[in-house]
C-alpha cells in the first residue's frame, strides 16, 4: 500500500469512527444541535456538517422540525424498521422495532410444528418473510436464540431449550433467504445490548454482570465497555454451574445445576410443593405473596443459591452494575434485598462495597438483538 492510499485508507478509518459516534449520541441524548454534537464528539464542525447531510441522505437521522433547516438533530426513528425474532420453547415472536429500540408492532407464533428442529427453521422463515415483503424500510432481520451462539459465524452451537438445535447455521440460511443486514445472537448477550446502545446514562458503563431469572438462568459479561463472550461464546454463563447438593436433575442431563434452584419454574416448583399451591409464573408469584408471606422465605433461598457463583463472577469481574433483566420489575424488586444480603455474606474484603444492582428495561432480548444490528450497521465504512 503507497502513502496515498494509506491516507485515504485512514481518512475513510476516521471517517467511520466519527459517524459512528454521532449515531449512538443521538440514540441516546437527542435531541441536539450540531455544535453540540460536534462539542459531545469531539469532532470538528466542518466534519459534522458534511457527516449530517450523508446520514440524512440514508434516512438515518433527521430534524427534529423539518421545517427549520437548523433545527436540532434526532435518530429518524420511524422510517427504517427492524425485524427482530425471538426464539422460546414453543413460541416464536416477531417484532418491527424502530432506529429507537422502541417496539412498533409485535406478532406471536405458538404452533405444533415448534415441537421440532425443521418446524422452528420453516417458522422463522415465514415469519421473516411476512414482515419483510409487506413492509417498506427494512433495516434489517435480528435473531436472538436461548442457546450457545458462535459470535462470528452465527452457527447455534447448541440450544437445550430447543429441539435438536446442535451446529446449526442459522445466519448462513438466513443470509441463503434475505437479501439484508443481518444478525444471530444469544438471547442473553442480546438482552445486554439493550441496556448497552439504547438506554440512557450519564455516563457509559465499563463493566457489568447481566443476568436473567426466567425458564432458566441466563448470564453474560460486559468488560471494557464491551459485550464480552469469549473464546467460544460462553463467557458468564452460570446457568449450569453446580449451586447445591440436593440432587436436583437439571434438563441438561446433569445434576444441581443453578437453573435447578434459582430459575421460575424451579422456584415456583418450591412454592408449590412447600405451600401447596399452583404457581407457574413470576405473575404468579407477585399475585400471592401478600397472601402467602412464605414465598419471600423461599425467593430468599433461590438468591442463596444464585449468590454461589454470582460472589466468584463478582470478585473476578469487578462490575460497575449488576443488571436483571427479562422479567418484570415487580418480581425483581422482591428478589434486590435477598440477593444483596446473600452476595454480602460470602464477599470479604474489597468486595464488600456496596453493590449497585438495577432492572433491565422489559422486551431486553428483542430489543437487544436489534440494537446490536443497528450497531454493526452503524460501524460499516
Amino acid at each position: 500500500m503507497n502513502t496515498t492510499d494509506t491516507i485515504h485508507s485512514e481518512q475513510t478509518r476516521k471517517r467511520a469512527e466519527n459517524r459512528y459516534a454521532i449515531l449512538r449520541t443521538l440514540q441516546s441524548v437527542q435531541p441536539m444541535k450540531r455544535t453540540e454534537v460536534a462539542d459531545y464528539c469531539g469532532i470538528r464542525k466542518s466534519s459534522v456538517t458534511s457527516l449530517v447531510e450523508e446520514l440524512m441522505e440514508k434516512r438515518w437521522i433527521r430534524l427534529e422540525d423539518e421545517s427549520r433547516p437548523r433545527s436540532p438533530l434526532v435518530i429518524n426513528e420511524n422510517f427504517w424498521r427492524i425485524v427482530s425474532i425471538q426464539l422460546d420453547p414453543g413460541k416464536i415472536t416477531t417484532s418491527l422495532i424502530n432506529l429507537q429500540g422502541k417496539i412498533q408492532s409485535t406478532n406471536i407464533l405458538k404452533d405444533k410444528s415448534l415441537s421440532t428442529k425443521d418446524g422452528y427453521l420453516k417458522a422463522i422463515i415465514k415469519c421473516a418473510s411476512k414482515e419483510i415483503k409487506n413492509k417498506k424500510n427494512i433495516f434489517g432481520l435480528a435473531l436472538s436464540i436461548p442457546g450457545m451462539i458462535e459470535p462470528e459465524t452465527g452457527i447455534c452451537i447448541n440450544s437445550i431449550n430447543l429441539p435438536e438445535f446442535e451446529n446449526i447455521p442459522l445466519l448462513e440460511l438466513l443470509q441463503e433467504k434475505f437479501n439484508c443486514p443481518i444478525v444471530v445472537e444469544n438471547d442473553v448477550r442480546a438482552s445486554l445490548y439493550s441496556s448497552l446502545f439504547l438506554e440512557a446514562r450519564n455516563t457509559a458503563i465499563e463493566s457489568a454482570i447481566y443476568i436473567d431469572v426466567t425458564s432458566g438462568v441466563g448470564s453474560t459479561l460486559m468488560v471494557n465497555g464491551k459485550p464480552f463472550s469469549g473464546a467460544h461464546g460462553t463467557a458468564g454463563e452460570i446457568g449450569h454451574l453446580v449451586a447445591g447438593n440436593s440432587g436436583r436433575i437439571c434438563r441438561c442431563g446433569q445434576r444441581d445445576c443453578l437453573e435447578t434452584y434459582s430459575s421460575i419454574p424451579a422456584i415456583c416448583n418450591d412454592i408449590n410443593e412447600k405451600l401447596g399451591l399452583d404457581l407457574n409464573s413470576s405473575l404468579d408469584i407477585i399475585d400471592n405473596i401478600e397472601k402467602h408471606p412464605q414465598i419471600q422465605e423461599i425467593l430468599d433461598e433461590a438468591c442463596e443459591h444464585l449468590a454461589i457463583p454470582l460472589s466468584s463472577m463478582i470478585s473476578f469481574t469487578d462490575p460497575e452494575v449488576i443488571i436483571l433483566g427479562n422479567q418484570s420489575r415487580a418480581f425483581y424488586k422482591l428478589l434486590i434485598p435477598a440477593l444483596k444480603k446473600a452476595i454480602s455474606k460470602r464477599q470479604n474484603g474489597p468486595s464488600t462495597r456496596e453493590l449497585s444492582i438495577e432492572i433491565g428495561p422489559e422486551h431486553s432480548s428483542i430489543r437487544g438483538a436489534a440494537a446490536l444490528l443497528m450497531d454493526n450497521v452503524f460501524k460499516q465504512p
